[in-house]
Formats: C-alpha cells, sequence, structure tokens
C-alpha cells in the first residue's frame, strides 16, 4: 500500500493516535470517494472497493455520504455506511474485520471477528451449539428451573434415538413430565399449509410420523435436538389439537411452566413459516487482502459483510428492519421471556440467549461485555430490558427480589410490548399471553387474582391506559369477541399507560403518589372463564358531558364537554379515544359519562391531575356503560367538585 493522503485515509490515522470512537462523516458522492480512494491507493481503497460488490448499482448511484465508526478502540467491529443526503435512507451497512489483531497501520484499525458459515446446518456451527448448552447447564446457577417442579404432563414429539439421519421413527406420546429434558420450538405459522395433530389424526401420530411429512422447519428443529441429544421436542401443531377447542384451551394453560422448564427453547426467528426452516442461506463474507507495510512476507486477510444487529435481542423495540420474522409475533413473546435458555436462527447468525449471558457467533456480544475473556459473556441483567427484568422477576432468590409495584410496572411494559405484535387470529389476544401472566402471578402473591390483563393490585390505575397507535385512527371494537370494553385486550391496537406516576418503583415522594376516588368490584361467576358476562362495578365521582358530533378523531384524541356548557362558557378537554366512534357521532352529539378513578398532586407549584375513564351507555342495555377513551391529566379537577358520587356497571 502506498502511503495515506486522502482525507478518509487521514482521518483514520488521526483516529487511531487520538484513541477517538467518533463518528467519521464525509459528505460526498460515492463516486467521487472512489476516485480519491484510486489516486490514494490507501486503506481507503479496500473499504470502497468492498461496497462494489455488495451493494446494488442504484444504491451506490443515491449515495451522498458515508459515514466510518467502530474499530480501534471501540467495542464494534470498523463499519462503513452509505447514506442519502437527508440521511433517512442508508443504501448500505458493511463492517470490516481481520482474522488476527495487528498493532501496525492499518492493521491496527480493524478488531478480530469471527466468519460465519453460510448455513447453520454447518458442522462448526451444530458444535458451537452444543458449546454454548453445556456451558450454560454446567455453569450457570440462575439457569436452573426453579423448584419445586410443577406437576404438568405434556403431549410431545418422542424423537428416538437416532442421529442427524432422520431414520429413527417419531411419535407422539402422552404424559411427558417437565422433569424430562426436553426443547420447545418456537415459530411461525404462517400461511402455508402442513401436518398438524387433530382429534382424528392423534391415534395415528402416537403410532408413528415418518419426518418427510413434517415441515421444513420441523424437520431442522428434530436434526437440532438430536445433534444435542435431546429427544423430546413440543411443537405446538403437533402437540396441541387443532380445532378442538377444549384440548386447545386446556394444554395452552401450561405454556408458562413449558417454556420456563424446557432445556431448550428453539426459536426459527428467520423463517416466516414453515417451509423455510432453521438452516436458512446466510449472507457471508468477503475476504480481501493486503500486503502489511514494513513486512514483505505478511498477508493480511481484510473480510467485509452485511452489518449484524443485535439490538432485538438487547431491546425488544428494535428498529423494525433489524428484526426478524418471529419476532412480531404476539405469541413470541411469552416464549421468549420465559424461556431459560433459547437459541436463535436469525437470518445472519446464531445467537444463544439464557438467563445468564447473551452469545452469538461473530463475537458481537463478546466484545459488548465488560469482560471479553470470559468463557459466558453476561452483559448484566438491567441492560437487557424485558428479557432481564422477567428473568429477575421471577428469580425466587432473595438477592434478585422485586418490589410487588415494581412486578406490576413490569407487567405493563411486557403489555404495551405485547400489543405492538400480531396475531393470526385476534381472539387469541389474551390466551397468547396468559403464561406469562400466570408466572408474574405466581412470583408475588400480593399481585392479587388476575382477569382480561389486569392484575387486582392497583387496579384502577391499570384501568387508565390508552390506545397508542398515532399513525392510525381508532379501530371499531370487535363485537365477536369476549373481552370487556374496560380492558385493553378489548381492541387490537397498541395500548400505552402515559402517566405511571404511583407505578413508578423509583418514586418516593409521598406528594407524587395518587390517591383513589373510586371503588370497584368485579363480579363473575368463574374469572377463569372469563366472559363479557362479567361486570365491573366502579363508583366514584361522575359528571355527565358530550362529544360534540363534529369532533375529529383521525389522530385517536377526542374532545368531551360538561353537560350544559354554553357558548359564552366553553369548557372542553382532550381525550384519549379508545375505539371509533364515527357511527355514533353522525347521529348527534354522544351522551357520556366521565368518572373519576384517581387523584396525584405532584407537589411543589405544580397541580393536581386526575385519572378518568370516558363511558357511553350501552347499546344492548341502557343500565350498563361501555368505555370509549381514558385521560390522565386533562380533564381539570374542578369538574369533578360537587358532583354525585354514583356507581356503575362497565360492561
Amino acid at each position: 500500500m502506498s502511503q495515506s493522503t486522502c482525507k478518509i485515509c487521514n482521518s483514520l490515522k488521526q483516529r487511531l493516535t487520538d484513541q477517538s470512537d467518533a463518528t467519521l462523516q464525509f459528505e460526498s458522492p460515492l463516486q467521487v470517494l472512489h476516485q480519491m480512494a484510486e489516486r490514494c491507493g490507501g486503506v481507503c481503497t479496500l473499504l470502497l472497493h468492498s461496497v462494489t460488490g455488495m451493494i446494488s448499482p442504484e444504491d451506490r448511484d443515491r449515495t451522498q455520504a458515508v459515514l466510518l465508526a467502530g474499530g480501534h478502540g471501540t467495542r464494534s467491529l470498523l463499519r462503513l455506511s452509505g447514506a442519502s443526503m437527508d440521511y433517512e435512507d442508508f443504501t448500505f451497512n458493511l463492517e470490516f474485520y481481520i482474522s488476527k489483531k495487528g498493532n501496525s497501520w492499518p492493521e491496527a484499525l480493524f478488531l478480530e471477528g469471527r466468519s460465519i458459515p453460510e448455513t447453520a446446518s454447518d458442522l462448526t456451527c451444530m458444535a458451537q451449539m452444543s458449546q454454548w448448552l453445556e456451558d450454560c447447564t454446567s455453569n450457570h446457577p440462575h439457569c436452573r428451573p426453579p423448584m419445586p417442579v410443577p406437576s404438568s404432563e405434556l403431549r410431545m414429539l418422542d424423537l428416538g434415538s437416532s442421529t442427524l439421519s432422520g431414520l429413527a421413527s417419531i411419535r407422539l406420546v402422552e404424559g411427558v413430565k417437565l422433569t424430562e429434558r426436553f426443547a420447545a420450538l418456537s415459530h411461525c405459522w404462517g400461511m402455508t399449509q402442513h401436518l398438524v395433530t387433530t382429534k382424528s389424526s392423534l391415534d395415528e401420530h402416537k403410532m408413528g410420523i415418518s419426518l418427510p411429512r413434517l415441515a421444513k422447519t420441523f424437520q431442522d428443529a428434530i436434526a437440532v435436538c438430536r445433534f444435542l441429544g435431546i429427544y423430546y421436542l413440543w411443537i405446538d401443531t403437533l402437540c396441541i389439537l387443532q380445532y378442538d377447542e377444549k384440548d386447545w384451551k386446556e394444554e395452552s394453560q401450561k405454556m408458562g411452566h413449558l417454556y420456563q422448564y424446557a432445556h431448550l427453547v428453539i426459536s426459527a426467528d428467520a423463517a416466516v413459516d414453515g417451509s423455510i426452516g432453521c438452516f436458512t442461506q446466510r449472507e457471508v463474507s468477503e475476504c480481501f487482502e493486503f500486503q502489511s507495510p514494513g513486512r514483505s512476507d505478511s498477508v493480511v486477510q481484510l473480510h467485509a459483510r452485511p452489518a449484524i444487529e443485535h439490538s432485538q435481542y438487547a431491546n425488544t423495540l428494535a428498529d423494525h428492519e433489524y428484526r426478524d420474522p418471529l419476532s412480531y409475533q404476539a405469541w413470541v413473546l411469552q416464549e421468549w421471556l420465559l424461556a431459560t435458555r433459547a437459541l436463535h436462527f436469525t437470518r445472519q447468525e446464531l445467537v444463544w440467549d439464557c438467563r445468564t449471558s447473551f452469545c452469538c457467533e461473530c463475537g458481537g456480544f463478546d466484545r459488548l461485555s465488560a469482560k471479553p475473556t470470559c468463557k459466558s459473556h453476561s452483559i448484566g441483567l438491567n441492560t437487557r430490558g424485558l428479557r432481564g427484568e422477567v428473568s429477575k422477576c421471577l428469580d425466587r432468590s432473595p438477592s434478585e427480589s422485586m418490589t410487588t409495584v415494581a412486578r406490576l410496572n413490569l407487567w405493563l411494559d411486557v403489555v404495551e410490548e405485547y400489543t405492538t405484535r400480531r396475531l393470526t387470529k385476534p381472539s387469541d389476544r389474551m390466551i397468547a399471553i396468559s403464561g406469562l401472566a400466570s408466572e408474574i402471578g405466581a412470583s408475588d402473591y400480593n399481585l392479587g387474582s388476575y382477569a382480561f390483563g389486569f392484575f387486582r393490585y392497583r387496579f384502577l390505575e391499570q384501568l387508565l391506559w390508552s390506545r397508542y397507535a398515532i399513525d392510525e385512527p381508532p379501530e371499531p371494537r370487535p363485537t365477536h369477541e369476549s373481552v370487556p370494553s374496560w380492558s385493553w385486550g378489548s381492541i387490537h391496537q397498541p395500548v400505552v399507560w402515559d402517566e405511571r406516576s404511583g407505578l413508578n418503583s423509583e418514586v418516593s415522594d409521598e406528594h407524587s403518589y395518587p390517591t383513589t376516588s373510586a371503588s370497584f368490584e368485579i363480579k363473575s361467576k368463574d374469572l377463569s372463564r372469563q366472559c363479557t358476562n362479567d361486570l365491573l362495578f366502579v363508583t366514584g365521582p361522575c359528571i355527565e358531558g358530550i362529544i360534540p358530533n363534529k369532533t375529529c378523531l383521525d389522530y385517536g384524541q377526542g374532545i368531551v364537554q360538561p353537560r350544559g356548557t354554553t357558548a359564552d362558557d366553553v369548557r372542553e378537554a382532550f381525550f384519549s379515544v379508545d375505539i371509533d366512534l364515527s357511527e355514533e357521532l353522525r347521529k348527534g352529539d354522544l351522551v357520556v359519562v366521565c368518572v373519576k378513578l384517581l387523584e396525584t398532586d405532584a407537589g411543589g407549584d405544580q397541580c393536581h391531575s386526575c385519572g378518568s375513564l370516558i363511558l357511553m351507555r350501552s347499546a344492548t342495555n341502557p343500565n350498563h356503560w361501555t368505555r370509549i377513551g381514558s385521560d390522565s391529566d386533562q380533564i381539570p379537577l374542578e369538574w369533578y367538585s360537587k358532583v354525585e358520587i354514583k356507581t356503575l356497571v362497565i360492561v
């Protein structure tokens, strides 16, 4: 390589000298940078040449800026990213690594990295899976299942004792205990049709199932299990009788225990349906060689590949472009949060995620670890988002104890994430999270009974959820589902709790703690049955109001006015609308009732605020009320002065 003279090479040299980790930004069209690199002939030539073969000509033409980040002095590989001039659209994102770290220029720029085989069926990958599992079972005390083990018995696939050949018989067996060494598969059903177990095929599947009849994802999961010495596998479509409501309800209630006690959860993250498999084709790195200056016998191999992102495993709210298909599924959230240890087959690499550590094929989590030389690389429970907090919540040891308020706050975080995800069958909205609710409830009996997505502890504060879909208008409430209107499960859009002053476990100021203005009672013959006949009785200060028929609900905000408001005395407040009310408003102003649930003194010079529900009369019973919205701080407290205390029945 020649002496570096261009601005890219000079900036990289200065970065190396200063031990800087700042992003370098070059606002020049990619073509101009290429011409400059050709004249320089330095390390810039290698970096920019890699772009030519890894992005389309169209993306090359519209790249107007290049950013360099990571590398020496950081915990991330050196990255080269291309962007449009407004930086809203990134055209490429590549990362570079070398096989062996050097100290001279330009080797010192790069960190060591690991190359990834084209598919996870490679024996190198299989050996890595085995090593992670052995390390976890031998060295991670936090990854041992809680005792005593529940007595639940499950229907599972018996895989026999064959190796990867798949020649051993596969059959469905009953009565498998949680103490057995078994795996569970987490996967997308998708739109393709594959073999399932029904009441009529149950006996046949107990006799045996030939491997070729199974979906590709199921076949790959069986291969992984057999390699790891696991001979029981739970797959929902084969181990729960499909189209049998009774069996579905019975078996789905065991899911909380199932994922927690599974020896391993195999997660087919990259597969949109069963035909894709776990062993998908992955993008491999390209290798470029250059001569190390001053060492004529030394050839350095520089590897370039599309940058591997880890954010979807460290943070459930990762950008959509970095998420695999499975991460959008609502059912999968409790599977991921409850799993003691999970093996993720992503579109880029293998990821190991247990209650103690994150590991991955490329070594990215190793570099992020505070102790990169450790055999297992824990990145700390508090930095792992919901996954870490749920692990802490379910850990029965005194050192990991959480307050009841913290557990409830965690539950609300879980619900907020859960409601952003997709359900193939919207009617599963309550049951697809029931296993996790059961486990969190069992971790602290102070949370009380559970129904329709709510714990009894601090129930009134939980009622103040609101729709969170600012880019979408409210939708009509489904009428065919058995979820009461006061539950967040009654709508099919994301929800959020805007104000959590009383539910913040860090708050110690007594002035910010909400005082209840209402009382409640749920009357149900059978809470486990959970149907719309269950009635919520709320007693509290009530004021009649109207929603003007000209109110625009496109952005999910409604306007409520106290009854009796005149043109000379206009009083109104915004509130968050749950559902589409256009049909009701076409008939004229909508008569509603606002009921105050809570009152909060923020302390100091800040004003009191109150939390309210907004209700309209039920269309089927004039003595009952239906929730249509909520408010946490917009309705003035004085609206409730000198008003009548009423008991309302909310359905």
